[in-house]
């Protein structure tokens, strides 16, 4: 015998370089007597190579023709069988011992596979496989056989006398046949199947929840029960919207590509962060932070279509949880209007639209304010602004200056880029050098395409934006991969907002600086446009997604259209400021900033105030970190006032804060008039005495140069308003001043002598000139 000593007849090998061959250590008596398992896989594709001498190989091996890693055992995996090398005489000795060695082959590779088979315990007899019915169970019965679950009853039931030995005579793999119960005391014992009932899901009647397939049926039995149903964080694709979510837990259903989420699907927060008795709107991408601030500018008027209004900042300093009082640009009302806002790092700029009239009308100009506020310790958010009139180029086939400026990022070579609206079509303006000179790029030709939307992702070298669509269909999405030298763009699907047509209205956003994602807000400017019925509401909507450099974004697989809900319009006529909004990214949370109408009535006479809009804020929050609060993922609650009036202790009057020099008080309001002290005294140069620093109502002044006699013909006040009133005070008794009337301009009656430090004079301006109304001269 050729095999003398136990073996598996397996040679295991664990490469860890590609390889193609494999030794069989073990007899081998024919090529087909070799399998391999690769990774637990059999395989096929090998051949054998072997020597054969008096019928038997001992240096088999399996080549593959490419080479493997892994784990890989050859196997011998011999049929019983025996062929007679030497014909049909007398059986040669070799012939026996080659017949004896295969036998032991086999019966070795026998023995190794009935290792891996099901064995009774030592001492027991081995039990049978019987037979057993389609659908049983297997289970191994009192002799140790394995058989079927015997006997069923007529329905279907397992064999009660093994798993019934509580002889309960029902079938205990029912839910409603176990017990549950708390661990704590008093609990009492109910059905593992009225525990499991305590909630439904989506789930719970057919839905799949993958936002593709129709879940319309399923959805409407879960929602006909009457009972809270849980969503499971998925989104069922739907024909319609729910009539009601009071049931709905943490589910969302897209109907078409508009997706309406539960309360708790997404975790967001609405507030309005304007309040005043005016027509507050179009925060139209003109949001962006400084800094930890978030700075939102809007226009304010007393209507919609009022000529005449004032441009003003609300910011934040808390990351959009409390908002400031408004800041004017400039506390008189003009035609002047803004749109275009930004800061690159450094600067920040404001792009001033100009009318050439004194109402908001066309043509206009431009005007570029602009200001360096420096970093940390050392901003200034209240430094002087720098004003440049702007004359933009005109593109090739368009006239004039644009109707709007709008947008802003900073671009590729660290430039900054506008959008820019005409009425033959839509740009983008950028400038290298801090906005002195500008180039022009065509987006878009023809009259539909307006007001355009731009930002610049350094990380992937795209400049992305959406133009909105003047001609009664859908917003544009563009981008361009190369710097701007050529441009695609993409109109959304007809009916994409689930509604008519999204015209005339501007989607604003703003980039995620970690993912490069799209954060958009958007909303019909009317209900009437939305084909909603009614023109009293209509839905806004945010929208999320790749900013994609080749196709639409709008079908991209993983953009996400959400409607925010439904936003009150008020103001009849056409459009309004409904929606118009802005986008900013802050850490783990998107700011979208939208205008509401609330009230509305006549205009005219004592109707003014009759019209009111407001900014809202809606924060959707894309992290939670894990802590009790943290600003990046969090927003703070205000229990504060927000009044910037503090009381005065003991006496009936408000002060507002604004200075604290000298020790001299702030100004008052009370029931009595108070002139708040300049923090310095003032000198006469030249017979003009100008009022720089803190506006104040009481000024004290001495002659140039401390002289005995001086005069003063002249009062500049780069900041007086009409109606605007100075007590002027002497310093010195001994130094004398006499205001001149009608030689500068200043207007007393007649020339009034301050020759004692007892002596003031109380002027009030309008229309450049300063006119005395009381007049003292004490003693």
């Amino acid at each position: 015998m050729s095999i003398t000593s136990p073996d598996d007849r397996v040679s295991e090998y664990n490469p860890v370089v590609a390889t193609t061959e494999f030794a069989a250590n073990f007899p081998v008596f024919d090529n087909d007597d070799l399998t391999v398992i690769h990774d637990g896989v059999e395989r096929d594709d090998f051949a054998v190579s072997a020597t054969y001498v008096e019928g038997i190989s001992t240096d088999a091996k399996v080549v593959f023709a490419i080479g493997i890693t892994g784990t890989v055992q050859v196997v011998g995996a011999r049929d019983p069988h025996r062929t007679n090398r030497f014909g049909n005489g007398p059986l040669p000795v070799r012939d026996f011992n080659l017949a004896l060695d295969t036998v032991e082959a086999e019966l070795q590779e026998t023995r190794r596979d009935l290792d891996r088979s099901f064995l009774a315990p030592v001492g027991e007899s081995g039990g049978r496989f019987l037979a057993a019915k389609n659908g049983q169970w297997l289970i191994r019965n009192g002799e140790g056989d394995i058989v079927g679950s015997h006997p069923p009853d007529s329905a279907g039931n397992m064999n009660t006398a093994v798993y019934d030995p509580d002889g309960l005579s029902l079938d205990v793999y029912k839910s409603e046949n176990h017990s549950f119960s708390q661990a704590e005391t008093g609990a009492i014992a109910r059905s593992v199947r009225t525990k499991l009932r305590e909630t439904r899901s989506m789930r719970d009647f057919g839905a799949v929840g993958d936002g593709a397939s129709d879940d319309s049926s399923a959805v409407a039995a879960a929602l006909s029960t009457g009972k809270i149903v849980d969503g499971l964080g998925l989104t069922y694709a739907v024909g319609t919207k729910p009539a009601t979510f009071l049931n709905i837990r943490n589910a969302a259903f897209k109907v078409g590509y508009v997706i309406h989420a539960s309360r708790d699907y997404l975790r967001t927060d609405t507030a309005k962060i304007t309040n005043g008795f005016l027509y507050t709107a179009w925060a139209q991408d003109k949001a962006y932070k400084i800094g930890g601030q978030l700075r939102v500018w809007v226009n304010e008027k007393e209507i919609h279509t009022d000529g005449t209004g004032r441009i003003a900042l609300y910011f934040s300093d808390d990351r959009g949880a409390t908002w400031s009082f408004g800041e004017y640009l400039d506390a008189k009302a003009s035609g002047r209007t803004l749109w275009s806002a930004g800061f690159d790092g450094t600067n920040e700029y404001l792009f001033v639209r100009i009318p050439s009239g004194s109402t908001d009308v066309p043509p206009y100009t431009y005007q570029m304010w602009k200001r360096a506020l420096g970093s940390g310790a050392s901003q200034n958010y209240n430094g002087a602004w720098t004003k440049t009139n702007i004359t933009f180029p005109v593109p090739t086939g368009f006239t004039g200056q644009p109707v709007m400026a709008h947008g802003f990022t900073v671009g590729h070579e660290g430039s900054i880029v506008i959008g820019a609206s005409y009425a033959e079509g839509s740009a983008l303006m950028r400038s290298t050098n801090g906005g002195t000179a500008w180039t022009a790029t065509i987006l878009a030709t023809g009259s539909s395409f307006e007001e355009p939307t731009v930002r610049y992702i350094s990380s992937s070298g795209l400049y992305v934006g959406f133009m909105r669509n003047g001609g009664g269909g859908e917003p544009r999405y563009w981008v361009s991969a190369d710097n701007l030298a050529t441009i695609q763009y993409y109109t959304a699907p007809s009916g994409y907002f689930g509604g008519g047509a999204m015209s005339s209205s501007s989607l604003c956003f703003d980039i995620d600086p970690v993912t490069g994602h799209i954060h958009g807000t958007i909303a019909y400017r009317n209900g009437v446009l939305e084909g909603s019925g009614t023109d009293e509401r209509a839905s806004g909507f945010y929208i999320t997604g790749p900013a994609v450099a080749a196709g639409s974004f709008w079908t991209a697989p993983t953009t996400k259209l959400y409607c925010i809900g439904q936003l009150p319009r008020r103001e009849p006529g056409g459009a309004s400021a409904l929606g118009q909004g802005s986008v900013i990214v802050d850490e783990d949370k998107v700011h979208l900033f939208y205008g509401m109408e609330e009230r509305t009535g006549v205009t005219a006479g004592l109707g003014k105030g009759n019209r009111i809009a407001n900014i809202y804020q809606t924060v959707i929050f894309l992290n939670d970190r894990g802590s009790m609060f943290d600003t990046r993922a969090d927003l703070v609650a205000n229990r504060t006032s927000n009044s910037q009036l503090r009381k005065i202790a003991g006496i009936d009057a408000f002060t507002l804060p604004f200075n604290d020099a000298s020790n001299w008080g702030p100004p008052l309001i009370s029931g009595r008039p108070n002139f708040l002290r300049h923090t310095s005294t003032l000198f006469i140069a030249g017979g003009v005495l100008t009022l720089t620093g803190t506006r104040a109502g009481l000024y004290v002044f001495d002659t140039e140069g401390s002289a005995a006699t001086d005069d003063l013909d002249w009062i500049i006040d780069d900041d007086a308003f009409d109606g605007d009133k100075i007590v002027l005070k002497t310093w010195s008794s001994t130094h004398d001043v006499t205001v001149k009337n009608g030689t500068g301009n200043i207007n007393c009656g007649a020339d009034r002598i301050l020759n004692t430090g007892s002596d003031q004079i109380m002027l009030m301006y309008f229309v450049g000139t300063w006119y005395a109304f009381p007049y003292a001269d004490n003693t």
